[in-house]
């Protein structure tokens, strides 16, 4: 996230917030959830597998997608291929 905050500031002063943005997204819903109940479905540990790799697995594309898109981004000055709030919430 860090990296991404930084190569979309150059291009947008909001780039902090559209980052929070995006991980409010997917944090609001997790907390909310826990709180109605749902505490017990997060402690089994194939939902805790799964969402391990799915989180692992998002990390990794998005870092493919970086690595990718780096060279369009710093010669020909591209912007990155998602958004602020996409990355945040990845």
């Amino acid at each position: 996230m860090f990296a991404v905050t930084l190569a979309r500031s150059y291009k947008s002063p909001f780039a902090g917030v559209w980052m929070s943005l995006g991980h409010a997204i997917i944090e609001v819903p997790l907390i909310l959830l826990i709180y109605f109940g749902f505490a017990r479905f997060f402690q089994h540990s194939a939902v805790q597998v799964a969402l391990s790799l799915a989180g692992g697995l998002m990390i990794i594309w998005m870092g493919i997608g970086l690595f990718r898109a780096r060279k369009e981004v710093v010669g020909k000055g591209k912007d990155l291929p998602y958004n602020g709030v996409v990355a945040a919430s990845s």
